[in-house]
This record gives C-alpha cells, structure tokens and sequence, in this order.
C-alpha cells in the first residue's frame, strides 16, 4: 500500500517549500527559464541528484536528465519527467509536482530504472509558443532554431542553454536525437476541479486537447466620442463586445468538451474621447477531436465575419497556432489504471485541457499521465496548492505500474 509516512510527505513538502523560494518575486513564484534564480533551483536539484547515485546531463536546450543507478545498472530507461519554470507570480506545484514525484521514485523505489527529465521552457512566459524543450526533444525544433528564438531581451535560447550548463557545471548530452526511453510518464497538478467536484483520487489521461489561437481585427471608423450620434457610428468595440458574447453561446452549442477564450481586447485608437475604430482580439479554442475543433472554428469565423458585415465593417482572421489533439498510449493508459485499482484507488479517465511536455513525448515513445487534484482547480496563481500525500499516492501507482510492465522486483 501507499507509504505515507511522516518522513516522506515532510521530505516533499520541504522540497516543494525550497524550490518556490527560488523566487523573483515575494508572492507566488516567478521562475523564468535560463533566470539566476532557475539556475539555483537546478543546482539544488543536481545536488540532490548526485547524492542519490545519479548521473546528471543537460542537451543543447537546457533540458536535464538524471539517470537514476538502477538505469545506469541495467542499461534501459523509462523517463519520467515535467518542469520547473513558471509564469509570472505562479504555483509553486505547477510542473514542480512531476519532477518531485520523480525524485520521489529515486528515494523510494531506487530498483526502478529512471530518467528524471526537467524539461526546459514549458511555460512560454520567457521565449515564444511554450514546450521549447521538450520540442526540441521531439524533433519538432533544430539546435538552428534554438539560436534564431530571441527572449525579450534580444537573448537566444540557445545561450541561455549553454550558460545554464556551465553555471550549474554538468556535461552535456552528446547524443541529441532520438532518446532511448523506453517510455514518457508525467505527473502534473490537473489545474483544473475536475477531480476535487467528483471525488476521484487521480486522473488518467487519455488525451491532450487540440488547439487553435487566432488573432481576429475589426475595422470600424473612429469618431469624437462627444459630436458623433450612436446612429451614425461605425464602432468596431461593440461588434468586439458582441463577438465575445456570441462565441460564449457558439462553443456552449458545441459539444461539453470544447471551450473558447478570448483575453485579450484591446480598442484602437485607445482614448476615451474617441469610438473605436479598430478592435484585435485573441481567440482559444480547444477540443480534443480535431474534426470538431476545426469545424468550431469555422463556425466562428463565420460568426465573427456577419457581425462585421452588420455593422458594415471589414473583419480579418489570422491562424497563429495549430495544435492536434494528442491521444497518450492506450495500454499505458490502461496499465495505470490497473495500477491504481490493485491499490483500492479510485481514479478518473480525462481529457487534458492544458498542453503539457507529454504531448511532445506521445510521438517518440509510449507515453502516459497522471493528474492530481488542486485545491479549487486554481493554478497560475499564488493560491495553487496541491496535497503532498497525493502526490505520493501518485509516485506509488506510478511505481506500481512500472512493476507491472517490466517485471521489475523490489
């Protein structure tokens, strides 16, 4: 059963408390990929890691790998894995949970052969698009690319990679293809209530949403806010405010798994004293059926092109990101959940809503999740908070599969 002792849960709840003081802010933890303070959060974990017998690399992305003894030993590895960056005044569990759980599995199960992989850049709060890191890994980003993506100081991400390497003074990963894993397995904080308003334990997840933002502009006519009547107005402002409205009712029509966001709006020419004759909003949408996610959006743009023609005003559409729905292995979906029903824990089969590094992994290797419940579903927030024992009970049915599909003995 689930080791729950004091010893444990305090060891990670100490460890969760010394990685947000990795700070660049007093409330919530701020910890951009390739800042000082990420770097100290790395030493920290590379410490600890060579102090469990681990051997410690990083690749030319700022990705870090620590390869547990026993895969040293037995010359195969499952890598289990997630991040540490964050957004602005976050969580302090946020990508922190799955890399904790990793070293979890070090402390209390050294037999099973794994790679703890701290994935670089998940958040996108520093570089452009998010999952640098593990998109690298997956192909899906070249070491050339790496030095063209520019942060907001005009720095590349490949700099950053190689000054992290040498400050927290690891070897490189020579071998920068594809990795010999035998599997991708990943821990995360649901950021969502799903499991806290129906009473499961954990998550299986079966799939990653597909994506699509877009960057939609309204052209009205600017007029003196006080001289022009309201019957004499072209204002692309109130055809933005309808829009939103409308697309809350569209994606309601749809289907109950797909959403749709818009946050940001901004008016141009931007003064009080003047009808806006301009509007750009974003525009999120997820489903985890790409037919239907696309078919949405069609719909949208629709929407969004009537409105402009009601109020004779011109209207543009620009697609920035596509993303497909990602479906994760279906025997490791099945075997966690095997897992956790040998262990009496009740456990629910979802859909992710967010992105997350295993939907880069789900094309190299067989490639599974677990979700673990935060408190109200809130994340990307100082109030995120996550149960230490459950992020234990995710560690044990974790290694409990790992028994299971490798015949593996404790």
């Amino acid at each position: 059963m689930h080791d729950f002792t004091a010893a444990r849960c305090e060891r990670l709840e100490r460890q969760v408390k010394e990685l947000a003081a990795f700070s660049d802010s007093a409330v919530g933890v701020t910890r951009l990929t390739f800042s000082e303070r990420y770097v100290d959060a790395l030493k920290s974990l590379t410490a600890l890691a060579t102090s469990l017998g681990c051997q410690v690399h990083s690749d030319e992305a700022g990705n870090f790998h620590i390869t547990s003894a026993a895969a040293q030993k037995l010359g195969w590895t499952v890598a289990v894995g997630s991040h540490i960056d964050s957004v602005p005044m976050g969580g302090a569990y946020d990508g922190v949970a799955g890399v904790l759980c990793g070293f979890d599995l070090l402390y209390s199960y050294p037999e099973i052969p794994i790679t703890v992989v701290i994935f670089a850049e998940e958040e996108g709060a520093s570089f452009a698009g998010g999952l640098v890191g593990s998109r690298f890994t997956a192909g899906k980003l070249t070491a050339a690319d790496l030095e063209q993506l520019l942060d907001g100081n005009g720095r590349s991400f490949a700099e950053g990679a190689r000054r992290t390497r040498e400050a927290v003074n690891v070897p490189q990963l020579l071998n920068t293809g594809t990795p010999h894993w035998r599997q991708y397995l990943e821990i995360h904080i649901e950021q969502g209530r799903v499991l806290q308003d129906g009473g499961a334990r954990l998550g299986v997840v079966t799939d990653i949403v597909g994506l699509i933002q877009a960057e939609l502009i309204f052209f009205g006519r600017a007029d003196h806010a006080g001289t022009t009547p309201m019957t004499a107005r072209s204002d692309a402002g109130v055809t933005a405010a309808q829009f939103v409205v409308d697309l809350e009712e569209l994606v309601r029509q749809t289907r109950e798994k797909a959403v749709g966001t818009v946050g940001v709006l901004e008016f141009g020419p931007g003064a009080a004293n003047v009808v806006p004759g301009r509007a750009r909003l974003s525009l999120d949408l997820r489903d985890p059926d790409e037919s239907n996610l696309r078919s949405l959006a069609d719909r949208v743009k629709l929407r969004a092109q009537a409105l402009a023609a009601q109020r004779n005003q011109q209207f543009t559409y620009r697609e920035e990101l596509f993303s497909a729905p990602v479906p994760l292995d279906q025997s490791v979906v099945d075997g966690l959940g095997e897992a956790a029903k040998q262990q009496g824990i009740q456990t629910q089969r979802m859909v992710s809503g967010a992105g997350h590094d295993a939907m880069m992994m789900a094309g190299l290797v067989p490639t599974g999740m677990l979700f673990i419940p935060c408190l109200n579903g809130v994340s990307h927030s100082p109030e995120e908070w996550a149960d230490v024992q459950d992020l234990v009970l995710a560690a044990d049915i974790m290694a409990t599969y790992l028994h299971n599909a490798f015949g593996l003995t404790q």
